[in-house]
């Protein structure tokens, strides 16, 4: 509470500070979700432990800017499930003594997440030059619309990454430079050395570092909206963890991305096409095995058809693929790794199945009526490469991860369909209501296999305001 009303005394009082030099603003997002899913499968489960709770996610965000050049942004999440104390019991919270305090009705986030304060953002922006810009910090980060690397907005926790970011607004394209730091870590060597207490001698400094080329061109004609380009290098030391020897465990990757997205429209027909790359290599330098190479692809194409005197009709037609494995070359992967893609708005509103030997078509409706948006959408999916291993799941892939390795037959590729039928209202004050049923049905993939190819529904029902 001691930190709510700090905040609230920071906020308060930031329109005065400064006022005759800097320039202070303030927003905020406030989300309300209550979910029940029905999941017959025996002894499957929610990532959440339960087939029915309440979410809740209040986003507050904190402008500053200082003449035309200059200006930083800070975006504090509180988020959390109604009721969680913790992964032990209601007596998890102790005090220095080693007594109980009791964690109902007392969250303090020693050993839980209710009462902590995440930083999702926290940056600078300075505009050094005419036309030149640059940011430092952590961001929230969009590219290709989403389908290489997203802010995830519908998470919990949006996606955001430590880097620097430079821009360039030139008359043909405007043109950025990001260097994210995705991880930095260490490993050691010594007696001492163990898993979770490395006190050894430092022996590398192992990252995950992006760079990131990327062009938006401008001047396109009326019907051509979007052209964009990108180029990424991946390089990383990845500790994997520490072996009985008390030596890290690393393996380094080289990969580099290529992508492109063109979309537009004309006439009430719009397109939308995105196409990404990858290639490089992944060395394991700790074992004897020989290096991997990775190369995999995906690409992701949407028409659709506008009627805005109808009821703001749409109808819209998605057909998606990304590679697998035939598992024939030890010494190659061709298994599509999606990056930091948007999950909930792609590959169904459910998140059961996610990007990775994913294939799948969608048909989807879009319109306005009563003062509501209503959405229906069906999909399809299956695996790109039967012989493949790999079924990612989204965030509520439980029933996925719960099918796999019973007798699930390794030619079949027919993971299932999934209906999403969504009905939301916004209202001039920011206020907005939304509800949304979903049902996934297993197919092929998961037939005979103890119950798990019965059908799996989810009820959501939300309500949150932006101001």
């Amino acid at each position: 509470m001691r930190k709510l009303l700090a905040i609230g005394a920071v906020l308060a009082i930031l329109p005065y500070a400064n006022a005759d030099e800097t320039v202070w603003s303030w927003d905020g997002d406030v989300r309300l979700r209550f979910e029940t899913h029905e999941d017959p499968i025996s002894g499957s489960n929610i990532n959440n432990a339960s087939d029915k709770f309440i979410e809740q996610r209040n986003i507050v965000g904190v402008n500053m800017k200082r003449g035309d050049s200059v200006s930083g942004r800070v975006t504090l999440i509180h988020a959390f499930n109604w009721g969680s104390v913790g992964a032990g019991n209601v007596n998890d919270e102790i005090n220095s003594n080693g007594g109980a305090i009791g964690a109902v009705g007392r969250p303090n986030g020693l050993n839980n997440t209710e009462n902590l304060l995440l930083v999702n953002e926290a940056y600078l922006d300075w505009n050094f030059a005419h036309n030149w810009s640059l940011r430092a910090g952590r961001t929230g980060f969009e590219l290709a619309n989403g389908k290489v690397i997203s802010r995830f907005g519908d998470a919990l926790t949006p996606y955001s990454f430590d880097g620097v970011r430079i821009g360039w607004d030139h008359n043909i394209a405007h043109f950025g430079i990001n260097h994210l730091r995705l991880s930095d870590g260490f490993s050691a060597t010594g007696s001492t050395a163990a898993a979770n207490n490395l006190t050894g001698e430092f022996t590398n400094d192992p990252q995950d570092v992006l760079t990131v080329l990327s062009a938006d061109f401008k001047g396109l004609p009326d019907w051509w909206k979007v052209a964009h380009i990108h180029v990424i290098q991946r390089t990383a030391d990845e500790t994997t963890g520490v072996n009985t020897a008390g030596v890290g465990t690393t393996s380094t990757v080289d990969e580099k991305r290529f992508g492109l997205v063109a979309s537009g429209d004309t006439h009430g027909l719009d397109f939308s096409f995105t196409y990404a790359m990858v290639f490089g290599e992944t060395e394991n330098r700790s074992a004897a095995t020989a290096a991997v190479d990775n190369e995999a692809n995906m690409w992701d194409l949407e028409l659709g058809y506008s009627l805005p005197e109808v009821a703001n009709l749409r109808v819209h037609f998605n057909y998606h693929v990304d590679s697998g494995d035939d598992g024939s070359d030890a010494t190659s992967n061709e298994t599509y790794n999606p990056l930091f893609y948007d999950q909930h708005n792609n590959a169904g509103r459910m998140d059961v199945v996610a990007w990775g030997n994913l294939t799948y078509w969608n048909l989807g409706v879009t319109a306005s009526y009563w003062g509501l948006d209503f959405a229906v959408e069906y999909y399809q999916f299956t695996k790109t490469e039967d012989q493949d291993a790999t079924l990612n799941q989204g965030v509520h892939g439980a029933l996925l991860a719960n099918s796999g390795g019973n007798g699930v037959a390794a030619d079949e590729d027919d993971i299932g369909t999934e209906l999403d039928i969504v009905i939301s209202k916004a209202y001039d004050n920011g206020m907005n209501v939304g509800f949304r049923y979903g049902m996934f049905t297993p197919g092929d993939l998961f037939s005979g296999t103890d119950n798990r190819d019965e059908t799996y529904s989810q009820y959501v029902v939300e309500a949150g305001m932006t101001f």
